[in-house]
């Protein structure tokens, strides 16, 4: 009996060792960064980035998409948790570790074209009756933080643009890439929406959970990253996913410093 007693033991620990250290990889559907194609599979710029430096460390995990306050949540009390496409704010930047920097994008507020509303900063969108804003979203956090009470939290961005094509909402608060994404898979003209307000640009990144994660598991994927630029492969599919981009949704980018730097849409 004690020798089973000591097998089972032995085995359940054996059992929570490996859990412990399996990765796990979250993102959120934010196109044409990263988004579920029409055949089911992860896809995207950030996608294919990733999927990379799986290749080089031999990680045959597989992308998770959850909604980003679960994926933060999730990665601020589990170790080793890989997160990606997330924007490296001050108020995340002792929590996880930073492994390679993906983008750099604008956050635009729009309102429906020849609404007539004029910003002339970002504290003159208080005055709005409504912003819709994605629940979670860095975004929405961002406004809450400025001090904004007129935000209208919704499901998804898709639903935002819906609402203020019906004026139900007074503008919306996104980034130029997604919306042309969006306008075109909900079969919206682009045309019927204008930006009122380009309030910051956000450095995006893939991170790592820090709370119990092996410093030796941060470095492996810190190196892969290095060896990817290093060797050039991440400057050709950026350059490819920029040409994609800008054929595709008229969006304008171009890889800059490193990185797939993002413009308001021409």
């Amino acid at each position: 009996m004690k020798r089973l007693i000591c097998l089972v033991v032995t085995s359940m620990f054996m059992i929570s060792t490996v859990l412990a250290g399996e990765l796990r990889i979250l993102t959120v559907e934010e196109p044409p960064s990263s988004f579920i194609g029409e055949n089911g599979e992860p896809s995207g710029f950030s996608v294919e980035i990733l999927q990379n430096l799986q290749k080089r460390l031999n990680s045959r995990e597989s992308i998770k998409f959850v909604p980003e306050i679960r994926a933060l949540n999730e990665a601020s009390q589990s170790p080793n948790i890989i997160l990606f496409s997330f924007s490296r704010i001050p108020e995340r930047e002792e929590k996880f570790y930073w492994i390679m920097q993906l983008m750099r994008k604008p956050w635009v507020i729009y309102a429906g074209k020849g609404a007539g509303i004029t910003l002339r900063s970002i504290e003159d969108a208080k005055k709005l009756k409504s912003i819709g804003v994605v629940r979670g979203d860095v975004r929405a956090s961002y406004l809450k933080q400025m001090g904004f009470t007129n935000l209208d939290e919704l499901s998804t961005h898709a639903q935002g643009l819906k609402m203020l094509r019906l004026k139900r909402i007074q503008a919306v608060f996104y980034e130029p890439q997604g919306m042309a994404f969006e306008c075109m898979k909900l079969g919206i003209p682009i045309t019927e929406f204008e930006v009122i307000s380009e309030t910051r640009t956000s450095d995006v990144y893939i991170m790592m959970s820090k709370h119990g994660t092996p410093s030796e598991t941060v470095e492996k994927w810190r190196k892969a990253a290095q060896s990817m630029k290093e060797d050039g492969t991440f400057q050709l599919i950026a350059e490819k996913w920029a040409r994609n981009i800008r054929e595709q949704y008229g969006i304008f980018c171009e890889v800059e410093n490193g990185v797939l730097n993002f413009s308001r849409t021409k």
